[in-house]
């Protein structure tokens, strides 16, 4: 059963109903975006099938459930992948509430994460009428992730929330330098990033979070025992999320 563990957001501004409804706005953008991507990959097979190369005839659009998936191979995980009790974020790499989130977890993790009880799993969910370098950050993470491993992602995604202000926009050019300093080599990572190798995985999971009705971010589906029992909304303090995990690690 749902628990009634809805936090209310810090951020009211985060609350107007106008900014669900812009939301939803940006979601639907997204699909159109996502939309069209899949029929310049079928138009793409349908060329190289006209020159006799072997391809497959295309797959449907894939559907997105509205349950949570499970934590799988293809998950970052931060902490014990086995853990009872797992927060599963939706996040945005140049969101200030994200930031703030991010900072957060980081805590929660240092104090909950060594006793194997807690696990931190980030999942994508870029906005990019918000914030226009989004998605291409989401992209360069998996590139990261990839060629350095897990131990790399978390660098770089440290590196790239707390080397900026809240509210500021990434500079792009240096990233590559964030990326070598998570120990990932560069023209691998530049390879990797101009061919686009991980635009789908992105664009997949801001369609898997607009099933589950995610709206903003960062958004952080509570799982215990492998059940997904609530969410916190938004950036909240430390504190808070901190009674939400000590009160379900004592249980």
């Amino acid at each position: 059963l749902m628990m009634a563990m809805v936090i209310a957001p810090t951020f009211a501004e985060a609350k107007t109903d106008a900014q669900v409804s812009k939301y939803d706005k940006q979601i639907a953008a997204l699909q159109k975006k996502i939309d069209r991507l899949v029929i310049l990959r079928d138009k793409r097979i349908e060329a190289l099938a006209a020159k006799g190369i072997e391809v497959s005839s295309g797959t449907p659009k894939k559907v997105f459930s509205t349950e949570l998936r499970n934590v799988g191979a293809d998950d970052h995980v931060n902490g014990n992948p086995n853990a009872r009790v797992v927060l599963i974020e939706y996040s945005d790499l140049e969101c200030p509430f994200c930031k703030l989130h991010h900072e957060t977890m980081n805590k929660i993790i240092k104090e909950y994460g060594a006793s194997g009880k807690v696990a931190w799993v980030y999942r994508h969910f870029p906005i990019e009428q918000l914030h226009p370098n989004a998605p291409k950050l989401a992209e360069a993470s998996e590139c990261v992730a990839e060629l350095g491993g897990e131990s790399a992602f978390w660098k770089f995604t440290d590196t790239l929330f707390s080397s900026r202000g809240t509210g500021d926009f990434t500079n792009m050019k240096k990233i590559e330098g964030y990326a070598a300093a998570a120990g990932v080599n560069k023209k691998a990572f530049q390879k990797c990033r101009s061919e686009g190798t991980y635009a789908d995985k992105v664009a997949e999971s801001v369609a898997e979070a607009a099933a589950l009705g995610v709206r903003g971010t960062p958004h952080t589906f509570v799982v215990v025992d492998r059940k997904n029992v609530s969410f916190i909304e938004g950036a909240q303090s430390y504190s808070e999320v901190r009674k939400v995990v000590a009160d379900l690690v004592a249980r």
